[in-house]
């Protein structure tokens, strides 16, 4: 008796592991994962991931204008967003494009170097260490 039911016990294993774990392939076929022309998203979906921002800075005057490299850099350094060769006297606008998901930027400007906000798409710098940046 023992032997039957051990029989059997491994029978209905084996006829289970065999017919129980079928794969259903009929809801992957009904997609395809390849074509974004499937994906249903709303007519108002924003597919940009960049974002146009305007750069600000205030000149100061001097008398003798110190000119040097300013750069907007990502806080690691890891990507330049624009540099060139300016003047501290002179006011700067500049527009260029940045990841959406930033909301800080480094700028530096010879030894100046500091963390500035990005405050609905501008991004506003001032040579002062004082002043706030940011918000200008």
């Amino acid at each position: 008796m023992l032997i039957l039911k051990r029989n059997f016990l491994l029978v209905s294993l084996a006829i289970i592991s065999l017919f129980g774990c079928k794969k259903n392939d009929s809801a992957i076929k009904d997609q395809d994962p390849t074509s974004l022309n499937k994906i249903k998203v709303s007519s108002s979906f924003d597919w940009t991931t960049y974002q146009k921002v305007k750069f600000n800075v205030k000149g100061i005057p001097l008398l003798a204008a110190e000119k040097n490299i300013l750069s907007v850099t990502s806080l690691d350094d890891k990507e330049v967003f624009l540099t060139g060769y300016y003047s501290m006297g002179e006011n700067i606008s500049e527009e260029f494009k940045i990841p959406k998901i930033v909301d800080q930027v480094k700028v530096t400007f010879g030894s100046i170097s500091k963390t500035v906000l990005v405050v609905d798409q501008n991004i506003d710098f001032s040579y002062i260490s004082d002043a706030p940046q940011g918000n200008n």
